[in-house]
């Protein structure tokens, strides 16, 4: 049974909006994941895991980080690590005061931004009980050098400055797109520029998001490049931890990964799948190994009562 949901922000001030996902033929509370998307994208196309998870037997809170989708917030198309991260416990208060779920079994998944948020949450929250990062922005300073190398990295500093000047102005936030054609030849800067990623963006298995906008405060690259997840590492402690990444990766530095995989001392596993950085949400291209990975380690750290069948 999918429900649509909604609950404040971690401040109070703002309405976040989701769809909560029940398992059929429950016979009691049911262990909870809490999903949501990664930079400027929407909640919408993460609906396909979601329900993959709701079909294996566990609950999911999906919802939009404020600025985006049907969600609350100012400015709109902004994304904000911090905010996003505190709201992300939020979610997890939500999702334990839901009888359908078992307030004691919370687990978060999350994809490249958000893959980031989990592992920080995980290291802070004590009520998360197992954990799923999928190619996740480790450290955005390094990615950014990584992408754009360090005279475009300094060039996009010039830009964070020249946004400042214009708020100081009175002026608004200026918008950068999301996703371009990788044969468009317009110029300018898009977060995803690759025939893999417009066809997650324009094409993929959820189809295109009503609510979904093809832009970004460019202030939030700043924001961004700023996160860095890597002094949560040692933090994580006894809280299982799945990392999942594509071999073809090209945004995420598999060094990165490996560095923040190498210093986490509790339960863990790291899963390479042949797969680039979207194709991992395309089924026939990741999707499935995805998936299968993330269901057998919810059910191993959540429910071992039915994991030796899970993970056959």
């Amino acid at each position: 049974m999918n429900t649509r949901i909604e609950f404040p922000s971690y401040e109070g001030a703002l309405t976040l909006r989701g769809t909560s996902y029940v398992p059929d033929r429950t016979s009691g509370p049911v262990p909870v994941v809490i999903m949501t998307h990664g930079m400027a994208d929407s909640a919408d196309r993460l609906a396909p895991a979601a329900q993959w998870l709701a079909d294996h037997g566990f609950g999911v809170i999906l919802y939009d980080h404020r600025g985006f989708g049907p969600s609350d917030g100012q400015p709109r198309q902004e994304f904000d690590p911090i905010t996003q991260c505190r709201d992300m416990q939020m979610a997890i208060t939500f999702a334990q005061s839901c009888s359908a779920f078992d307030a004691d079994r919370v687990a978060l998944w999350g994809t490249s931004f958000s893959g980031g948020h989990v592992l920080a949450v995980a290291a802070i929250d004590t009520r998360v009980r197992a954990v799923v990062s999928q190619a996740p922005w480790i450290a955005g300073r390094e990615i950014a050098r990584h992408i754009l190398g360090s005279e475009g990295l300094a060039a996009f500093r010039e830009v964070f400055n020249a946004e400042r000047r214009t708020l100081l102005a009175g002026g608004r936030p200026s918008l950068s797109p999301v996703v371009r054609h990788p044969d468009a030849t317009d110029g300018g800067f898009a977060l995803v520029d690759t025939q893999e990623g417009y066809d997650y963006m324009i094409s993929g298995p959820a189809g295109l998001p009503k609510a979904w906008l093809n832009s970004f405060t460019t202030r939030s690259l700043e924001h961004a490049i700023e996160f860095d997840v890597r002094p949560y590492a040692g933090r994580i402690g006894t809280t299982p931890l799945l990392m999942i990444t594509g071999s073809r990766d090209r945004l995420i530095p598999d060094e990165l990964v490996q560095e923040f995989y190498d210093a986490v001392i509790g339960p863990k596993q790291l899963t390479v799948i042949d797969a680039e950085h979207h194709s991992l949400y395309m089924p026939g291209s990741g999707f499935e190994e995805s998936m299968e990975a993330s269901t057998r380690w919810f059910a191993t750290h959540l429910m071992p009562e039915v994991a030796p069948a899970t993970a056959g």
